[in-house]
């Protein structure tokens, strides 16, 4: 399974941002996969603050993970059953 996350959007108003993109295998788009964003851990910050979140990719294989903090590194992640996970 390959990922092909786009950039993560963010505007300078808003206080969170996302990550968008699609998820493709052997035979096209993978539908119910696992996409785990996990925001880098911020200088000075706490662990606890940090805060993965999850969302799994529909018919089409894309995906959209908001709430994320805004401007920064993250991980991506994905994962289904039969295939070795990715990130």
């Amino acid at each position: 399974v390959l990922a092909v996350p786009a950039l993560p959007t963010a505007l300078a108003a808003q206080d969170s941002s996302s990550v968008r993109g699609a998820v493709r295998g052997p035979a096209g788009p993978a539908a119910g996969v696992e996409v785990t964003v996990t925001p880098a851990h911020p200088p000075g910050a706490t662990a606890s603050l940090v805060v993965a979140r999850r969302q799994f990719t529909g018919d089409d294989g894309r995906f959209r993970v908001t709430g994320l903090p805004p401007r920064g590194q993250a991980t991506v992640a994905v994962r289904r059953i039969g295939y070795r996970p990715q990130s």
